[in-house]
């Protein structure tokens, strides 16, 4: 054998001998996921549903994967800082996001330039839950259903404002299809959060607005605002006396808001197939479909990670069209 054979045979078996060395050293580590507490960004303001479901599944997280769960919200700019960020993160599976068809999907027809990809940055997890909106007013408002606000609306063109909890969200694109479907000039007033997108109606400072059932239930069963409309296809569950809008005579009129766990795209695959199959168990034990029940989140199906992905390419393929027909835009 020549000395350069040798030299070749040597250094190849040299690193089949490292290759395999390490091959033992790699399911450890990965078995021991997570190493440290775990961060979970949420794009939206305190009080808003994404916070809410956040703390809600994160508690049961923290629970079977032994290390905390960190609810970071980052709100602001449609969702888009926060999500940003959770696209930029380490991909090792300690830095998750709390995902929305507002963040993921609408924003892709409302931004000019958006500094996320919600298909090629992200690895989808699993879906958590739904919600849909009411449409909510201040209860001096004489108007008793949603075409009494249409008329108010036509009779002082640009004069009416409706509040939501940022560019982008459903709340956004309750409005925006309303006026879409009516032909009214209303004017979109963006909060920093859902929350204070309620505490303008309930202080007369905005005349209107779309929000999720979690975050207006309370106010509407206290009387500190009132529900015309619902904007789903049938009447929710959890205010079963507000009629939808459609009933109301905008037939078709349909929103609705989906909250998911993402992480970074190249995240280990089965750091994802950890996540997902401990979410399925979660959303699947009877507490704690009681305790979202109970915070006004519909039961969604369980999706594996390919499936939800499926859903969010369908969400992307539903809602830009919408957008660019209504003209909204964030920048």
């Amino acid at each position: 054998m020549s000395t350069l054979s040798f030299r070749l045979r040597l250094s190849t078996l040299v690193r089949a001998a490292l290759i395999t060395c390490a091959l033992p050293l790699a399911a450890p580590a990965l078995a021991a996921y997570p190493e440290r507490p775990i961060r979970l960004i949420v794009p939206l303001g305190a009080g808003s549903s994404a916070d809410i479901i956040a703390r809600i599944i994160g508690a049961e997280l923290t629970k079977v994967l032994g290390q905390q769960i960190v609810v970071d919200l980052r709100p602001g700019a449609g969702g888009t800082i926060g999500t940003t960020q959770g696209a930029k993160a380490t991909a090792d599976g300690h830095t998750l996001l709390l995902g929305t068809n507002g963040t993921l999907a609408i924003n892709l027809g409302l931004y000019k330039e958006l500094s996320y990809n919600p298909v090629k940055d992200f690895m989808p997890i699993a879906n958590l839950g739904a919600v849909v909106n009411i449409l909510c007013v201040h209860p001096s408002n004489p108007a008793k259903g949603v075409m009494d606000l249409v008329a108010q609306a036509r009779a002082k063109p640009g004069a009416v404002n409706y509040a939501s909890g940022g560019a982008g969200t459903t709340h956004h694109l309750s409005g925006e299809l309303l006026k879409s479907m009516t032909g009214i000039d209303i004017v979109h007033v963006a909060y920093r959060s859902a929350a204070d997108a309620a505490t303008s109606v309930i202080a007369n400072q905005t005349q209107m607005t779309f929000l999720n059932v979690p975050v207006v239930r309370g106010h509407i069963e206290q009387g500190r605002m009132k529900g015309l409309g619902v904007t789903s296809l049938k009447r929710s569950e959890f205010v079963p006396d507000i009629p939808t809008l459609d009933e109301q005579g905008l037939k078709g009129y349909l929103v609705d808001a989906w909250f998911g766990l993402f992480a970074p795209a190249g995240t280990p695959q089965a750091v994802i197939t950890r996540l997902n199959t401990e979410l399925l168990r979660i959303t699947a034990d009877p507490a704690v479909r009681g305790s979202l029940q109970k915070a006004g989140f519909q039961q969604v199906e369980a999706l594996t990670p390919a499936a939800f992905g499926k859903l969010l390419a369908a969400e992307i393929a539903r809602w830009v069209p919408i957008v660019k027909a209504s003209g909204a835009q964030a920048n």
